[in-house]
C-alpha cells in the first residue's frame, strides 16, 4: 500500500484493455515499443495519446497469457492463419472438465462484438447444451436438438479423421493428468539429481585419493589406437594413459581385447577398431526395428556408446552444420525412447547417407511409449543412431537434452533410461551400460547452427538476454566437454547450461520463472528476437515439450511461438515461418497417454527452404509393424479389433498407469493434505463436501485435476455424498514388504530409542509434563506433541513430527492428554524391554502387579472413567510429600507403598528391592516416566484401558513414525543412494557393508541441507540390518537392492500384507503383543 505500481502491473493493465472497442485513433507508421520502466512516459500512455496505437502491426502480438488467470492470448489465427474449421467437417472436442466429444461443425463465422466462433453439435446430450441459440444474443446461427448445441472458440477443438481409431483421437481427458504429473515428476528429479551429485561430490571428497579403491573402465579410442582409463563413477574426469597401482578394471569397453558377441546378430566386421561401415550400420537398424523385443548384447553396445563417444568429443560444442548440395538436413525433436517415431521418420526421409543429414535435437533418453508399440526403446533408439554416427560422422549429429543426465535418469523410476536398461541386462552389464552412457551424454553438443540462419537447441535460449550481459555463441562453444549437469546457478556458464537445457517460450515479453519451478526460466519474443538479431539468425528450433500450451496446438506436433511481425527484425527465412520460435516433438502420442501427432523439419531437399512435416501416431505405428518380424498375426488382429473396443482397452491401461501416479503422490505429500483437510473440516468428523475436499487437494497438488477423481471409489472414499479424508488417506501407505526377515527390528529400534530418550533425560514431573504441555492447559495440541517430540532426544525431525495425525490430533477437541502419551509409550518399551531380575527380586514383577491394581483401589476411580496415567500421576504428587521436587526419593516411595495391601506384609528389604526395580536410571530416584513405566505395562496386559487412551496411542505412534521414515527412504533418498551405493561397490555388485551403507545415508542426508531423517533414526536402521553370515567374501554384507525394493505401496483395503508381516515375519513378537 505504498501507492507505487509495478511497470509490469502497468504493461500487463494496458494489453488486457479491450482496445477494439474503443476510438481507434491515428495509426503511426513507427510507434515506439513500450518501454518497461516506471518513470518512463511510453509506460504512462494511454490510448488517447499520439504515440501509443494498439491496432498498428507493431502491436499486434499475443497478449500476455498466464496459466488459470482470466486474461487470453491472441492465436496465430488472428494473426497469420485462416479459420481451421469448416461447415460439416467432424471435429474433437474436449471440455475443461470431462471426457472428448465427437461433434459436427455447424456453423462458422462472428457471433457479434467481431468475435469469431465455431457452432457444433454434438453426437451426445449434455445439459449445458442447447439448440443452436447463442447464450449471449439469442441469435440462433444453427439448428439442431436441445442440449446438443455449443458454440466454442476457433482454437478448442480439433479436426476429427475418420480412417483414424478413436484411441487416436479421443485422448484429451488424460493429457491434463499426465501433463501434471510429468511436471510434478520432472521438478522432484531436478531436486534428487542436484541432492544426488552432491552427495557423490561429498562422497569424493571424503575418499581423498586413494587410488587402491578405485576402478577404472578401459575404453579404447580409435583415435589413439589404444586404450584410455577413466575413473569409474567421474565421467567428467579426463581419462589416463595407463591404470594406476593397485586400481581395477570395470569394465572393457571396444577394442581388441572386448569379446563382442554377435551370435544371431549382424557381424561387425571392424567393431573392434572403433568402425562401423553404412551397411552394418543398416543391418543393426533393421534387425533391431524387426525384433525390437529383444535387447542388443552387451558387448556390442558398449562398443558402439565408445566409439561414438570418441568421435563426438573431437566436435565443437556449438556445431556448425551445411545442408548437402544435393540432399536435405533433417531435425528431429524429442523421442523418449518412441522407436516407431525414429523407424516412421527414416522411412519417409530416408537412413542417413552422404545425400540426409540428421540433427537429433535430444531426450532420446527416459519414459517409453505404449507396450502395443514397443514399450521403453530408447537402448535400442541409441544403438542405432550411434551405428549411424559411426558410420557417417559427417551425417549425424546429437544436440544434448536435458534427460541426457545419469543423475536425472535415476530419479525418473521405472520410467527412467537406468530402469529401462536394468531390466533389459544382468546387473554387471546394466552397472556398465550405465557407466558408458554417462561418459556419452557427458559429451554431447549443445547447439548448432543450420547454414548459418538457424539455431536448434533443446530447450530455451539464457537468461543474460540484454545486450551489454547477452551470452555470446562462442562463449557456449568454449565450453569444455565433457560436461556435468550443474548442481548450483552460482556462475554465468552454469546457469546458461541450465537455460539451454531446460528453458521454455512465454508470450510476455523479457525473462520469467517457469511453471516447472525450480530455478528454470522462461523466454520471451523480445529475447528471441534479440538473440537472432545478435548474430544474424531468423530462426530458433528447439524441442523439450509437447505442443500445446497456446490453444491453437494442441494435438499438434509442432507449435510456433513469437510470431513474426512484418517489417521487424530478423526477417523469416520463408512464408512458412509464422514465428521466430519453432517448438519440434517427434513422440507422436507421448508415452502412450497424449494425443498428440509427431513432426521434424525438413531443411533443404526438393522442398526447398524448410518445411514442417507431420504425423500421427497411427502412421508411425503403421511403419514399426511393417519392419517387425514377430507378432505380425497378433497385431493384424489386433488392428481388426472393433475401434470402440481397441479404444476403451487403450484407454482403461493409460488411465490405470496415470492412477498409479496419483496414489504415489497422495502418499508422498499425505502429511501435507492432512493439514489442509483439518483446517477445512470445522466439525472434526473426518468428512469434507466434494467441493472443499477438491479445494485442499489443489492447494498441496495443483497439478492433479481432482475433479476427475470425484466419485471414483477406487482411490476417493465418498459417503452420502462427501468425502472421507482419514479413509482417503490412509488407504494407501508405504510398507516394508520384504519376506525374508531382513530389517525386522527396525520398528521395535525406533520407539525404543524415542522412550528410552524421555528415561535417559530423568525430567521431574513438572518438567516432563511442562515439556509438552506448553500452554499448561492439561492437553496437549497437536502442535506442541510435535515440538516437544523434537525436542526430546531427537529422534525425529520437525516434519516427521507433523506426520504422527493418528496419535496426536483426536476427535474430541483435536488434543490428547499428556499423561496418556506417556503411559501409552511406556507399555510400547516395557513389553520389549522387561527388567532382568535375579533370584532374589523374581517376586517383583507379579507384586507389581498388585500394587498396581490396589492404587486403582485407593483412587476410588474406576480406570473407565480416568485413565491409570492419570491416577499415577496424583499418586506421584501424593507420594513427593516432603521435598515437592518431582522426584521421589526411595524412603518417599517405600512410605507410600507401605499402606498398600499387597505391599502389607513385605520386608523393608524387599520393598527396598521393588524401589531398585522401578529406578531405571539407577540414579536412587524415581522419576514420573519411570514410573509409568514399571506400572502401565500391568494394566495394560489387564486389558482395562479404554481404545481411546493407551491401546490406541503407542501402536499409532509406532505406525505413523515409521511410515514418515519409509516415506523419506522411499520418495527421497531410494534411488540417490541406490546410485551412491554402486559407486562404492564393484558393477553388478548389490550387497555392500554397513559401514558403506551407513556413510552413504549420512552423505545423502547432509547433502539434503535440513536432514530429513535424524543420526539416531540413521543409527537405529542400520543396526536393525540383517547381514549375511555365511562365511566368504561377502560375510557381513546385505543386499541393498533387495532392501530398497521391498519398499512398496500397499493397498490396505485390498488384502494385502500389514506391515507386521511385512517387516520381518516373526522376529518382532512385541508388535504382535500390543497389537
Amino acid at each position: 500500500r505504498d501507492r507505487m505500481l509495478s511497470a509490469q502491473f502497468l504493461i500487463d493493465l494496458v494489453r488486457a484493455v479491450p482496445w477494439g472497442q474503443l476510438p481507434t485513433p491515428p495509426a503511426m507508421d513507427r510507434p515506439p515499443p513500450v518501454e518497461a520502466k516506471d518513470d518512463s512516459d511510453s509506460a504512462k500512455k494511454g490510448p488517447d495519446d499520439e504515440e501509443f496505437d494498439p491496432t498498428s502491426p507493431e502491436h499486434k502480438r499475443p497478449r500476455f497469457q498466464r496459466r488459470n488467470s482470466g486474461l487470453t492470448a491472441m492465436s496465430f489465427e488472428d494473426i497469420s492463419r485462416e479459420p481451421r474449421f469448416a461447415v460439416g467437417q467432424r471435429v474433437v472436442y474436449t471440455p475443461s472438465m470431462g471426457d472428448p466429444q465427437l461433434a459436427t461443425v455447424r456453423f462458422v463465422g462472428d457471433v457479434g462484438s467481431g468475435k469469431r466462433a465455431c457452432g457444433l453439435e454434438f453426437d451426445g446430450t449434455s445439459i449445458l447444451h442447447h439448440d443452436g441459440a447463442h447464450p449471449a444474443t439469442g441469435v440462433k446461427h444453427f439448428g439442431c436438438a436441445l442440449g446438443h448445441g455449443l458454440y466454442i472458440s476457433v482454437d478448442s477443438a480439433r479436426l476429427h479423421d475418420a480412417s483414424t481409431p478413436p484411441s487416436e483421437q479421443v485422448q484429451g481427458s488424460q493429457e491434463q493428468l499426465l501433463h501434471g504429473l510429468e511436471q510434478m515428476s520432472e521438478d522432484k528429479s531436478l531436486r534428487l539429481s542436484r541432492l544426488q551429485r552432491l552427495a557423490e561430490n561429498q562422497l569424493r571428497t571424503d575418499h581423498g585419493s586413494d587410488e587402491g579403491e578405485q576402478e577404472f573402465r578401459k575404453c579404447w579410442d580409435a583415435q589413439q589406437g589404444c586404450y584410455t582409463y577413466f575413473e569409474r563413477g567421474h565421467p567428467v574426469a579426463r581419462g589416463r594413459p595407463t591404470l594406476p597401482r593397485s586400481s581395477s578394471i570395470s569394465s572393457i569397453e571396444g577394442g581388441p581385447e572386448a569379446e563382442i558377441a554377435e551370435d544371431g546378430w549382424p557381424r561387425f566386421a571392424s567393431l573392434s577398431g572403433g568402425k562401423v561401415s553404412g551397411q552394418e550400420a543398416e543391418a543393426l537398424f533393421r534387425h533391431l526395428a524387426s525384433d525390437w523385443k529383444n535387447p542388443l548384447p552387451c558387448s556390442i553396445l558398449l562398443a558402439v556408446v565408445q566409439a561414438a563417444r570418441s568421435l563426438i568429443l573431437q566436435e565443437s560444442t556449438v556445431l556448425r552444420l551445411t545442408t548437402p548440395s544435393d540432399g536435405k538436413l533433417v531435425v528431429i525433436g524429442d523421442t523418449h525412447g518412441h522407436l516407431k517415431d525414429v523407424v516412421h521418420i527414416w522411412k519417409e526421409e530416408g537412413l542417413p547417407s552422404p545425400k540426409t543429414t540428421y540433427l537429433f535435437n535430444g531426450d532420446i533418453c527416459d519414459r517409453g511409449d505404449s507396450e502395443k508399440r514397443g514399450g521403453q526403446q530408447a537402448v535400442h533408439i541409441w544403438a542405432c543412431v550411434l551405428a549411424f554416427k559411426i558410420a557417417y560422422p559427417d551425417n549425424v549429429y546429437i544436440n544434448r537434452g536435458n534427460h541426457e543426465d545419469s543423475s536425472y535418469w535415476t530419479h525418473y523410476g521405472a520410467a527412467g533410461f537406468s530402469r529401462e536398461i536394468e531390466t533389459k541386462y544382468s546387473r554387471k552389464e546394466a552397472d556398465q551400460l550405465v557407466d558408458a552412457f554417462d561418459g556419452l551424454v557427458n559429451s554431447l553438443p549443445l547447439m548448432s547452427l543450420v547454414d548459418n540462419i538457424c539455431v536448434v537447441l533443446h530447450g530455451g535460449l539464457p537468461r543474460h538476454h540484454q545486450p551489454w550481459l547477452r551470452v555470446r555463441i562462442e562463449e557456449i562453444e568454449r565450453m569444455r566437454r565433457p560436461l556435468p549437469m550443474p548442481t548450483t546457478m552460482d556462475t554465468r556458464s552454469e546457469q546458461t547450461l541450465y537455460d539451454l537445457m531446460w528453458a521454455d517460450p512465454m508470450e510476455r515479453q523479457g525473462m520469467g520463472l517457469n511453471d516447472r519451478g525450480g530455478d528454470i526460466r522462461s523466454f520471451g519474443p523480445d529475447v528471441t528476437q534479440g538473440f537472432l538479431d545478435a548474430w544474424g539468425l531468423r530462426l530458433l528450433i528447439r524441442s523439450h515439450e509437447v505442443p500445446g500450451r497456446q490453444p491453437s496446438f494442441r494435438g499438434r506436433g509442432f507449435e510456433w511461438w513469437h510470431p513474426v511481425v512484418e517489417g521487424e527484425e530478423p526477417k523469416p527465412i520463408s512464408q512458412a515461418q509464422k514465428g521466430y520460435c519453432l517448438t519440434v516433438f517427434s513422440a507422436s502420442e507421448y508415452c502412450g497417454c497424449a494425443a498428440n501427432a509427431g513432426s521434424y523439419v525438413v531443411f533443404g531437399g526438393i522442398r526447398g527452404g524448410f518445411q514442417i512435416v507431420e504425423y500421427t501416431a497411427v502412421e508411425a505405428e503403421r511403419s514399426l509393424m511393417a519392419e517387425a518380424k514377430s507378432d505380425l498375426s497378433v497385431q493384424a488382429a489386433a488392428r481388426q479389433q472393433p475401434e470402440a473396443r481397441r479404444f476403451a482397452e487403450d484407454r482403461s491401461l493409460s488411465q490405470g498407469l496415470l492412477d498409479r501416479g496419483v496414489i504415489d503422490a497422495i502418499v508422498e505429500h499425505k502429511h501435507k493434505l492432512l493439514a489442509e483437510f483439518m483446517a477445512v473440516d470445522r466439525q472434526h468428523d473426518w468428512f469434507l463436501k466434494p467441493e472443499n475436499w477438491t479445494a485442499c487437494c489443489h492447494r498441496v497438488l495443483p497439478l492433479i485435476p481432482w475433479e476427475s477423481y470425484i466419485g471414483k471409489t477406487s482411490i476417493v472414499p465418498m459417503k452420502d455424498g462427501h468425502v472421507c479424508y482419514t479413509l482417503f488417506l490412509t488407504r494407501f501407505q508405504i510398507q516394508f514388504r520384504n519376506k525374508l526377515g531382513q530389517h525386522s527390528g527396525f520398528r521395535r529400534k525406533l520407539t525404543d530409542q524415542m522412550f528410552e530418550g524421555l528415561l535417559r533425560a530423568d525430567y521431574s514431573l513438572r518438567e516432563t509434563l511442562q515439556a509438552v504441555d506448553l500452554n499448561g492447559d492439561g492437553c496437549v495440541s497437536a502442535e506442541e506433541f510435535a515440538s516437544a517430540l523434537v525436542r526430546f532426544g531427537k529422534f525425529l525431525t520437525p516434519e516427521q513430527a507433523k506426520t504422527l495425525y493418528r496419535t496426536t490430533i483426536m476427535p474430541e477437541g483435536g488434543s490428547i492428554r499428556v499423561e496418556d502419551f506417556l503411559a501409552g509409550l511406556s507399555v510400547r518399551f516395557a513389553l520389549s524391554h522387561p527388567k532382568l531380575t535375579t533370584g532374589e527380586t523374581d517376586f517383583v514383577p507379579a507384586q507389581l502387579d498388585a500394587i498396581c491394581r490396589d492404587i486403582l483401589d485407593l483412587s476410588g476411580v474406576s480406570s473407565a472413567k480416568e485413565s491409570i496415567a492419570v491416577t499415577l500421576r496424583r499418586f506421584f504428587e501424593e507420594a513427593d510429600n516432603q521435598r515437592k521436587d518431582g522426584y521421589l526419593e526411595p524412603e518417599e516411595l517405600i512410605a507410600a507403598l507401605k499402606p498398600l495391601r499387597s505391599c502389607s506384609s513385605l520386608s523393608e528389604e524387599q520393598l527396598k528391592a521393588i524401589v531398585e526395580y522401578i529406578d531405571f536410571n539407577g540414579d536412587r530416584r524415581i522419576n514420573y516416566v519411570e514410573l509409568l513405566n514399571a506400572f502401565c505395562v500391568r494394566h495394560a496386559e489387564g486389558g482395562s484401558q479404554t481404545g481411546s487412551e493407551v491401546g490406541q496411542g503407542p501402536k499409532a505412534l509406532v505406525e505413523d513414525m515409521l511410515e514418515a521414515v519409509h516415506r523419506v527412504l522411499h520418495f527421497e533418498y531410494a534411488e540417490p543412494l541406490r546410485s551412491l551405493l554402486r559407486r562404492l561397490t564393484p558393477p553388478g555388485c548389490t550387497r555392500c557393508t554397513l559401514a558403506k551403507f551407513e556413510k552413504g545415508l549420512s552423505v545423502l542426508n547432509a547433502s539434503a541441507g535440513n536432514g530429513l531423517l535424524t543420526t539416531r533414526q540413521i543409527q537405529c536402521l542400520v543396526e536393525t540390518l540383517d547381514l549375511d553370515t555365511q562365511s566368504g567374501e561377502l560375510e557381513g554384507h546385505f543386499d541393498f537392492e533387495q532392501y530398497f525394493g521391498s519398499l512398496r505401496i500397499v493397498d490396505t483395503m485390498a488384502g494385502e500384507d500389514t506391515d507386521e508381516r511385512a517387516d520381518g515375519g516373526g522376529g518382532d513378537d512385541d508388535d504382535e503383543s500390543l497389537e
